[in-house]
């Protein structure tokens, strides 16, 4: 077996027990013919591959995502075939069947704006997903912005042995729609209030220096304050960053006036992933669900403005996805 087929076994077995200190399982690592910088790469590409199937589950349109097995026989298939990571089934509320994808990830990780692959691998994917009559997608996390955007093959560029596509490039031909995405608008001057207590008892959210969150408000129009969970709290931090503008003391606890200082825009997905990061639970089935339904009560109490995100223009690919999952064919915006 592939070296990093074993280390893929052998970390999706360390994650499945994640409080296991077992020196067994270090042992085993130490055994495969992998240098520490390869063990590292494979190791953030897997938990970035599990992190697409934890957050996109819960957007509405997600009916299941499967992990494939890719494990291949005979090895040398690999030359012109490439099973992806997932099967996707998707299913539009109202507006289509279901239908599946084919979904490969990809992480570009640190300050790299660019993703580049290898062109013999992209194709190979796309041989596979064609032999099955499959679309396939390649779904890309760009960590410099902590995003996911998803594309067809023919938004890369293919000059020569690479295929690559840029972020910005990326960010304008964002496929997510077809999971139910959308994009989050942020208004400046949102205010929040929130009340910090440092030996308050029973709360779980605390900032560092003013000690724990027992009270918070936020108000996305003038004086219309809706009261946050604790998990509320948490999604309204990584949305948009506040200023704040006043604090003033009530016994020993501080009241923290604070405003949005400019108008911005998120993605349900990222909310998802951030939710999911901060309070430290991917890996719980149940989670990914239960983040996007504490962001849709937020957003009808709290009237979040949300719109769909839609890829500024078509390719071959990219309208014949379309044809699948909604059953009409994408035009240009522009």
């Amino acid at each position: 077996m592939d070296p990093f087929e074993k280390f893929q076994r052998l970390f999706r077995a360390k994650m499945a027990f994640p409080t296991t200190n077992s020196p067994l399982f270090e042992s085993l690592r130490n055994e495969l013919p992998l240098t520490p910088h390869e063990q590292a790469r494979a190791e953030r590409g897997l938990s970035t591959e599990g992190r697409f199937a934890e957050v996109f589950s819960a957007l509405p349109w997600a009916a299941m995502i499967h992990e494939l097995g890719q494990r291949q026989l005979p090895p040398a298939s690999k030359q012109f075939l490439q099973v992806p990571d997932y099967l996707a089934i998707i299913k539009p509320t109202g507006i289509h069947a279901e239908s599946a994808v084919l979904v490969e990830t990809k992480l570009v990780s640190g300050e790299k704006i660019t993703l580049r692959l290898q062109d013999v691998q992209l194709t190979a994917l796309e041989a596979y997903a064609n032999i099955v009559g499959i679309p396939l997608v390649i779904g890309i996390f760009w960590e410099r912005g902590h995003v996911w955007t998803i594309h067809t093959p023919d938004q890369f560029a293919r000059r020569g042995k690479v295929a690559k596509i840029g972020q910005d490039r990326a960010f304008r031909h964002d496929l997510s729609i077809i999971f139910s995405e959308s994009l989050v608008d942020i208004g400046a001057g949102w205010q929040r209030r929130t009340t910090y207590d440092p030996t308050a008892e029973g709360f779980h959210v605390r900032d560092p220096v003013r000690g724990y969150i027992v009270n918070d408000y936020l108000a996305t129009t003038a004086d219309k304050y809706v009261q946050l969970s604790e998990v509320e709290s948490g999604i309204i931090d990584v949305m948009t960053p506040f200023t704040t503008v006043e604090t003033y003391k009530v016994g020993q606890r501080q009241v923290v006036i604070a405003e949005t200082p400019a108008p911005r825009v998120t993605k349900t997905s990222m909310i998802i992933e951030f939710v999911l990061e901060r309070f430290d639970v991917f890996g719980e089935d149940s989670e990914p669900k239960k983040a996007f339904n504490t962001f849709v009560k937020l957003k009808v109490d709290a009237e979040v403005p949300t719109r769909p995100l839609l890829p500024e223009q078509t390719t071959v690919q990219v309208s014949r996805l379309f044809k699948q999952v909604f059953g009409f064919e994408w035009e240009d915006t522009e």
